[in-house]
């Protein structure tokens, strides 16, 4: 049966935008996103100064993400046991009480950094249930059609955030001093809830919370399921990989910088900007040919070129060169990861997905991990070889999956 919004949404690059309800979801994620940066570059800084040591930063991040990785699946229960959308709202709400009291420990000269490290952990807590919420919430507001589009106009704002996020930052930061970026972080939430509350509450309807599982129960039912649709687990897999090997090369980029093209901070500066650029662009590219994306061949392609670059990156040593590898890198990051997402929801029953974008959300918390094995292998084979050797498992991994997984990569959904 055809969706009500389908003879009304106009293809094109931003069709997904023309739904009143993902619009104003979206003009709200750029918004939270883009103070989050503000907020990020401040406190990092901050941090900085306090310590004067980059591993107190490091904690920083670790403490995060190490909240978000434990409690990632129960976020994904909650999100298939609630309103989702009332589940966002209050979740931006946490991350505004954050800001808030940032605001205030800044201001009342009551910065410790035990209490900045708590905050953070609670920050990465409340983001283990806020993205389940949000990206679930998405396939709730737009048509099946438009799905694909919406995830990768959605992956264009956060990278477009992380662009603009911390060059606002920073021009506070200069003028101005972190606490009014934490004032800027916590105003922009106002405008957030603004636009959370004119969303409609979406037509579909949750399961009643007592026809199903306690929430234990639902966890095991979640890897049940994933256990018995052998392409969604196979999807996860390749998330897993690709996040764990591929991600952290942004990570290295400052030993790149450094001992490979040696051009120091602003050039390291603008090797992050172009893998930000080109990710841009494959988003948007994503975004307007929508179906390419509900296709696992395409997708297992994307991870295939998406290592080939890495690859090439990695054994590059001409510093012109590398810039263009790094456009291509971050494109195909954004394709192949859209995709993925957009797969993994089509393909899973509307009460599973929370639970299972959860674990996909897990693959995260595998970047931090990734980025130690990968920097610890730089110090004993040289950063080149690190990075060549993880972009030759992902080869690996994508050729194998075209050779002994043909369901998966005749899956179009």
């Amino acid at each position: 049966m055809a969706s009500p919004h389908e003879n009304t949404t106009p293809r094109g690059t931003f069709s997904s935008l023309r739904n009143r309800d993902f619009r104003l979801l979206w003009l709200g994620m750029l918004l939270s996103h883009t103070g989050d940066w503000v907020d990020q570059v401040a406190l990092n800084w901050l941090v900085l100064q306090m310590t004067g040591s980059p591993t107190y930063l490091g904690i920083l991040h670790l403490l995060r993400g190490v909240a978000l990785f434990s409690l990632s699946l129960v976020g994904g229960v909650v999100a298939d046991r609630s309103d989702r959308r009332l589940m966002l709202v209050m979740t931006q709400l946490g991350f505004m009480c954050i800001a808030l009291a940032f605001v205030a420990m800044s201001y009342l000269d009551f910065l410790w950094i035990s209490l900045i490290f708590t905050l953070s952990f609670i920050r990465g807590g409340v983001m283990a249930f806020n993205l389940p919420a949000r990206h679930t919430l998405v396939s709730d507001l737009v048509p099946q059609e438009l799905l694909p589009n919406a995830v990768a106009l959605m992956s264009v704002t956060l990278n477009l955030t992380k662009i603009i996020g911390p060059a606002i930052g920073g021009l506070i930061v200069a003028a101005y001093g972190v606490q009014v970026c934490f004032v800027v972080n916590a105003a922009s939430f106002v405008f957030v809830f603004c636009a959370l509350s004119f969303i409609r509450k979406p037509d579909v309807m949750v399961r009643d919370a007592r026809e199903q599982p306690n929430p234990l129960g639902s966890l095991f039912e979640g890897f049940g399921y994933v256990k018995q649709q052998k392409n969604v687990l196979w999807l996860l897999v390749i998330a897993y990989v690709t996040m764990f090997l591929g991600h952290p090369y942004i990570q290295l980029l400052a030993v790149f910088a450094d001992r490979v093209y040696d051009i120091g901070p602003r050039g390291f500066g603008l090797l992050v900007s172009t893998s930000g650029f080109g990710a841009v662009v494959g988003g948007l590219c994503v975004a307007t040919f929508p179906a390419l994306a509900k296709q696992a061949r395409l997708m297992l392609i994307c991870v295939a070129i998406y290592g080939l670059f890495l690859l090439l990156f990695s054994i590059n040593s001409i510093t012109m060169l590398a810039f263009p590898l790094l456009f291509g890198a971050g494109m195909m990051q954004i394709a192949y990861g859209t995709s993925n997402n957009a797969i993994l929801q089509l393909s899973t029953e509307r009460h599973m997905r929370g639970r299972v974008l959860s674990m996909l959300f897990l693959a995260r918390g595998m970047v931090s991990l990734g980025t130690a094995f990968l920097a610890a292998m730089a110090d004993i084979i040289g950063v080149q070889a690190a990075l060549g050797f993880a972009a030759i498992l992902i080869l690996a991994t994508t050729v194998s999956a075209n050779i002994f997984l043909p369901n998966l990569r005749k899956l179009s959904v």
